[in-house]
C-alpha cells in the first residue's frame, strides 16, 4: 500500500493519462500505447471527490505534457490516495489473469495440479511487482494469456461462449499495449486449424 512510485508510472503519465482522457475527452497524454489500460486505471477516480484537474498550467502546453503527471499528482492532488484507487484496478486484473491461469491448467491436469499452478502464479515475483503498478504490462499480459487461453479453447470446440472470448480478449490486448501484434502468429493459425477441423467433423456427419 505504501509502496514508493515507480519512475515508470510517473513519467510514462498513465494515471494522469487516463483522468484526462476520461474527463476532457483529450487524448494529448501518452501517446507511446493505446488507452485501455490507462482509462480502466483511471476509473475509481472518476467517483472520487476532490480530485482536481488544472490544465491552465505551462506543462499543459505541447511539449510539457511529461512534467504535467508529477504536477497533476504531487501538487494539484494526494498522490497516496491517487495510485492506491488506480493501482487496486491493476490488482484486478492480475486476478482475472490468476482466474484464467488456473481454469487452464484444471482443464489440462485437473483440480490439485491448477491449485498448485495458481500458488506458483501467486509467488511469482516479477507477476507479484507488475501487478501493483499502474503500467500497461500487466494488463496485456493478462489479455494476451486470455486471447491464447481461448484460442486453444475454441481449437478444441468452437462454440459461442469460446468465440466471444477469444475476440474480446483479442481486441482488449490490442487496445492496452502495442506489442499484442504478437498475438496474430499465435492465435490465427490456432484458429484457421480450428475451422477446418470443425468443417471436417461436419462434412463426415454429414456422410451417408
Amino acid at each position: 500500500r505504501f509502496r514508493n512510485v515507480t519512475g515508470v508510472q510517473t513519467c510514462a503519465l498513465p494515471i494522469s493519462a487516463g483522468y484526462t482522457k476520461l474527463k476532457l475527452q483529450d487524448y494529448r497524454l501518452h501517446l507511446e500505447n493505446p488507452p485501455a489500460i490507462q482509462l480502466w486505471a483511471a476509473l475509481p477516480l472518476m467517483l472520487m471527490d476532490g480530485v482536481r484537474l488544472d490544465t491552465n498550467t505551462a506543462t499543459w502546453a505541447p511539449g510539457g505534457v511529461r512534467f504535467f503527471a508529477h504536477e497533476f499528482l504531487y501538487r494539484q492532488n494526494d498522490a497516496d490516495r491517487l495510485l492506491n484507487a488506480a493501482r487496486f484496478m491493476i490488482v484486478l486484473l492480475g486476478l482475472l489473469l490468476g482466474v484464467l491461469i488456473f481454469c487452464w491448467a484444471y482443464e489440462l491436469f485437473g483440480l490439485w495440479p491448477a491449485t498448485f499452478v495458481l500458488g506458483l502464479y501467486a509467488l511469482e515475483p516479477n507477476l507479484l511487482a507488475h501487478s501493483s503498478l499502474v503500467t500497461t504490462d500487466l494488463g496485456v499480459t493478462c489479455f494476451m494469456f486470455g486471447a491464447v487461453y481461448f484460442a486453444w479453447r475454441t481449437r478444441r470446440q468452437l462454440t459461442a461462449w469460446n468465440v466471444t472470448g477469444l475476440a474480446v480478449c483479442f481486441a482488449l490486448a490490442h487496445v492496452s499495449k502495442f506489442s499484442a501484434v504478437l498475438l496474430w502468429p499465435m492465435v490465427v493459425p490456432l484458429d484457421r486449424k480450428s475451422t477446418r477441423l470443425n468443417s471436417s467433423h461436419v462434412s463426415e456427419s454429414r456422410m451417408p
